[in-house]
């Protein structure tokens, strides 16, 4: 009787749990074809609270709830980097843009650093970034800006908070996106 019960207990703590990964969605917009600059994307810098695998959002005032089930497919760091560059690439009409660290497609080229200072994820609430970001061409500054955005959260479902993510990500990318096509042509 015992052998069985411990076959039993045994066999059913072999399962746990599957881990889910996720993406951040990107637009589906199409700019018109064209000659814009190349872009590179990054670096891009996040909060140390967030700074992990795991998908992370407030549970109170004080209080985070780290989801050791749902986790980021890269880093938050690069996942951002990622879906920014996508964004980008669908917003302007350049079909150079690529993620930090990447080989530099030309002297033209303008390069976006993107310093998170806050992303937050409060079910039943909103998600909020806010992002300081700059962007050079050569060594000088060709555009400085902050980005504020949010998007409701009706629930703490992982795919809900992934979603919003990518609500705020989509207006970064756009306020960038809408900066980049205002800067003169430079070589």
């Amino acid at each position: 009787m015992k052998r069985c019960l411990l076959v039993l207990l045994l066999a059913g703590c072999g399962r746990s749990p599957a881990v889910t990964y996720y993406a951040l969605p990107t637009v589906a917009d199409r700019a018109p074809d064209g000659a814009g600059p190349p872009v590179i994307v990054g670096p891009v810098r996040v909060p140390r609270l967030l700074d992990r695998a795991q998908l992370v959002h407030r549970a109170g005032a004080s209080r985070l709830e780290v989801d050791d089930l749902h986790r980021w497919g890269a880093t938050l760091e690069a996942e951002i980097a990622r879906a920014v560059a996508e964004n980008l690439a669908r917003l302007l009409p350049s079909d150079r843009v690529v993620v930090h660290p990447a080989e530099d497609p030309g002297r033209d080229a303008l390069r976006l650093t993107l310093d998170i200072e806050r992303l937050d994820a409060v079910p039943r609430g909103e998600t909020s970034l806010r992002c300081r970001w700059i962007v050079r061409r050569g060594g000088d500054v060709v555009a400085v800006d902050a980005t504020t955005a949010s998007a409701p959260l009706p629930s703490d479902d992982p795919e809900a908070i992934v979603a919003a993510y990518g609500r705020v990500i989509e207006a970064l990318s756009r306020n960038v996106a809408s900066r980049i096509r205002a800067l003169p042509s430079g070589g």
